[in-house]
């Protein structure tokens, strides 16, 4: 699947350059994979300088319980960035970011 960024909820699972332009991030929402270990690094990113840096990062190692919803962080982010990238995702059940 390719990443759906239609409005202001983008929905992202596949790893690369998100955007390359500057976009206000208000928060991330991670969802894991119930039982499974999982890794987000979401960065930022600067073409012209071609690097960034992580703004998000989210880990577990193994979730015991079935409940989708206790398996769900949200960060809060509230900042303008250069551009993103989603560097890892693995193991990630949904990754949204919420931009103005």
């Amino acid at each position: 699947m390719a990443n759906s960024m239609a409005g202001k909820f983008w929905l992202l699972d596949t790893a690369g350059i998100v955007c390359d332009t500057p976009v206000f991030v208000q928060n991330v929402a991670v969802t894991f994979k119930v039982a499974s270990a999982g890794v987000l690094d979401l960065a930022t990113f600067n073409r012209e300088k071609g690097l960034g840096q992580t703004l998000v990062y989210g880990q577990t190692l193994g979730a015991a319980s079935a409940a989708n919803d206790q398996l769900t962080q949200v960060f809060e982010v509230n900042n303008c960035v250069d551009g993103l990238q989603l560097v890892t995702i693995t193991n990630i059940a949904k990754c949204i970011v919420n931009v103005k």
